[in-house]
């Protein structure tokens, strides 16, 4: 796991609190 996923994980759980998910729509 690099770093970069590690962010990506923390991003989802940060994004979810402030009802963003940035993660979701660079999934799409």
């Amino acid at each position: 796991m690099s770093v970069t996923d590690r962010e990506v994980i923390e991003a989802e759980r940060d994004g979810r609190k402030r009802e963003r998910c940035p993660v979701e729509e660079a999934e799409e």
